[in-house]
């Protein structure tokens, strides 16, 4: 069995193939663990221009969330269509689901990246940069101002489109994270993305908080790769003081350069609460610097050449400043089409952020229920994915002050430029394992009941966001089970007590934890209990030497075993358990050879009569069951014998000898029985005469009360 996701078999699509009827695929741009991206053609649309379609595979086990991922999906692609007014962002052409999983198909941008602009050209000037920043910060205001946070910010995610060399923004990271859930869901691990792998995110990204400052980071560490031509994984981080060490990269000379460093430093402070908030904030803070006189210094870029090969003229390549969404719609000639589910055009206008909130909350208001051989939790699914989607239900007031509850890498003395990004990331990725595993530990103990214990590993875990709150979810859960069955014991503590059982009242008390709010109540019950506890434990030793004199051993054993271990008067019961299971003993063996000397007797009523003294639960038990078989044997055949002999009898006519031969047939056996009904039959038959008329006459009255013929006859 494959351990990727994706199979590279039958599911996997044809070239050529057209989805739906109308996205012809013609190459497979993405084909990772993670996600499956291809580039196809409109078929529907003028020109049958290039379009990208990404693709969520239909999982196995995947039915018991499959309609939250449904809606969360809905929700993004509505998120996405109403961003896709804005003419630099792809706008969605289509939202369809098959056997396959689901499809969303998004518009392609023509142009070069930024990645491969920076790759080219490395050590931008302020100005460029300044420039830079503008345009792409108002892109993304208009994002954050519509709800959505991008959550994917790359330089390959940022496009200098070949028409306009306007700044286009694509590759939004809202389907990613979705996909990649359904790979958890799978029970599979899903590998850190490559934007987090590569440095552009942020802390509270990483913990699964994205914000629209994590957007903001993202951009400024952009900025600072084309200012220098560092690469964003090469820089360090002073965990003490908090921030990317970038400044030995670059000198500031002018006003305008360390304006420019001033607002960067802000961009991407490691801290989320000294960061600005939206893009929106930041573009303020550009604005006022570029609105001071900058020395002109011509952009040359890789989209100026692009441009002019495509027979443009660019005999000036700075780039135009951008037009606002309001004054550059977008013209579609084909309506998105959004059929997922099958649901009319009105349903999608529900709002889905509130059903999103609702998954969230309810994920975190109890334990996870696995669902597959991975043990993944699909509660836990929904958690992660209401997190990654949900900057506007609440969560993003979470994250002010999130460096406090990082769990820091040791200092080390050799690191004294700080730590990288890699193993900044290491570092969380270790505590998010360590935060997992310890809510695994203390879900264990929720399943088993021990409510204490689960309370106290859910009130470990590390300091990361995530697991903090689910911890002290199932920690309020725990102890409210607890203060049930805090209740419940004590309830029964009661009962017991009064039935003067204060041994198992006291084990009830015992488990009473201490955080319950009746904790006070059951130690006081614990102390009373024990005293009258000691107290019956003597009153039970001394009947027991009661019951001993009467030689009555086996109860006198009964209440020495009631004396619980730990009352002063245990010690010496456990002497005399001893000393009356000797004689106990030795009073068995005297009904055995009493028992013996009436068996020889030929008196095996009396034999078995005295073995039935004989008290139980002792090594003498199966000498004692053989012996009374033995006799009972014996017993019945001198009962048949007898028997036998009273039917030999019966020739003779005497009626008194059968009679008396007959009663000495014993009690007990099987021939007693026989013998019984012969009695009642001899004796019926020398009943007298005027018995027997007696007898007729009760007959005749029982059958008719009314005089008649047989009443005169027998008168």
């Amino acid at each position: 069995m494959s351990n990727s996701t994706f199979s590279q078999s039958a599911d996997k699509p044809i070239l050529n193939q057209a989805l739906d009827g109308r996205f012809k695929i013609n190459r497979v741009l993405v084909n990772q663990f993670c996600r499956r991206i291809y580039l196809a053609q409109d078929l529907h649309r003028p020109g049958q221009p290039e379009c990208i379609v990404y693709h969520l595979q239909v999982l196995p086990n995947s039915s018991t969330f499959e309609e939250a991922v449904r809606v969360l999906l809905i929700r993004e692609v509505d998120l996405l269509a109403e961003l896709g007014n804005h003419s630099q962002i792809p706008g969605i052409l289509a939202c369809f689901e098959s056997d396959k999983g689901f499809f969303v198909v998004l518009e392609s941008i023509p142009g070069i990246t930024l990645g491969t602009d920076l790759q080219a050209k490395a050590g931008w000037s302020a100005e460029q940069v300044l420039q830079f920043l503008q345009e792409i910060l108002e892109l993304l205001s208009f994002v954050h101002a519509h709800g959505g946070v991008h959550g994917n910010i790359t330089p390959n995610a940022i496009v200098r489109r070949a028409d306009d060399g306007r700044l286009g923004l694509t590759d939004f990271g809202s389907i990613l994270q979705i996909q990649e859930s359904l790979i958890a869901a799978s029970g599979q691990h899903v590998p850190y993305s490559e934007t987090a792998q590569q440095g552009y995110q942020p802390l509270e990204q990483l913990q699964g908080l994205p914000c629209p400052a994590s957007d903001v980071y993202a951009i400024g560490i952009i900025a600072i790769q084309a200012l220098t031509g560092v690469q964003p994984a090469q820089l360090k981080i002073d965990l003490e003081a908090k921030k990317v060490v970038w400044h030995k990269h670059y000198h500031p000379k002018s006003t305008v350069e360390r304006q420019l460093v001033k607002i960067l430093d802000t961009m991407i402070e490691w801290d989320l609460s000294r960061r600005y908030r939206t893009a929106a904030e930041a573009l303020t803070a550009i604005q006022e610097v570029a609105s001071s006189p900058i020395p002109s210094a011509p952009m040359v870029t890789i989209a100026a050449t692009v441009v002019q090969d495509a027979g443009q003229t660019a005999t000036d390549p700075v780039l135009p400043k951008v037009v606002p969404a309001e004054t550059a719609p977008r013209s579609t000639d084909v309506k998105p089409d959004y059929r997922l589910n099958s649901s009319p055009a009105g349903v999608r206008k529900l709002d889905y952020r509130f059903y999103v909130q609702r998954l969230l909350f309810s994920a975190l208001s109890k334990p996870p229920v696995l669902i597959g051989a991975g043990g993944t939790a699909a509660t836990l699914v929904l958690a992660m994915l209401g997190w990654a989607l949900l900057s506007s239900v609440g969560w993003a007031g979470k994250v002010a002050g999130i460096w406090e509850r990082f769990q820091q890498p040791e200092p080390d003395a050799n690191a004294k430029e700080g730590y990288s990004f890699s193993e900044v990331t290491q570092q969380w990725r270790k505590n998010w394992q360590t935060g997992e595993n310890a809510y695994r530990r203390a879900e264990e103990a929720f399943n088993l009941g021990k409510w204490a214990e689960a309370s106290r590993l859910s009130q470990q875990m590390p300091p990361i966001p995530y697991w903090q709150d689910r911890g002290k979810t199932l920690s309020r859960l725990a102890i409210a089970r607890a203060e049930t069955d805090a209740n419940q014991l004590l309830q029964s503590a009661y009962r017991y007590a009064y039935d003067r059982d204060f041994t198992t009242a006291l084990r009830a008390l015992k488990q009473i934890p201490q955080e319950t709010s009746v904790s006070e109540v059951a130690q006081r019950k614990i102390k009373e209990y024990s005293e009258k506890q000691v107290i019956k434990a003597w009153v039970d030793l001394q009947r027991a030497f009661d019951r001993a004199q009467a030689q009555d051993f086996t109860q006198a054993l009964t209440y020495l075993w009631q004396i619980p271990v730990g009352t002063p008067a245990h010690e010496i019961a456990q002497q005399k358990i001893a000393e009356y299971n000797q004689k106990q003993e030795q009073y068995i063996k005297f009904l055995l050879q009493s028992a013996s000397d009436q068996a020889q007797q030929n008196n095996l009523q009396a034999a078995l009569t005295l073995l039935e003294k004989a008290p139980k639960g002792t090594s003498l038990d199966s000498q004692v069951d053989a012996t009374v078989a033995e006799y009972t044997q014996q017993l019945n055949q001198q009962a048949d014998l007898q028997l036998q002999q009273a039917t030999l009898q019966a020739a003779t006519g005497d009626t008194a000898a059968i009679i008396a031969a007959l009663e000495k047939v014993p009690m007990g056996t099987v021939a007693y029985v026989q013998a019984r009904d012969k009695i009642a039959e001899y004796t019926q038959q020398t009943a007298s005469p005027v018995a027997q008329q007696l007898a007729a006459q009760q007959t005749i009255a029982s059958q008719d009360l009314n005089p008649g013929s047989q009443l005169r006859e027998v008168m």
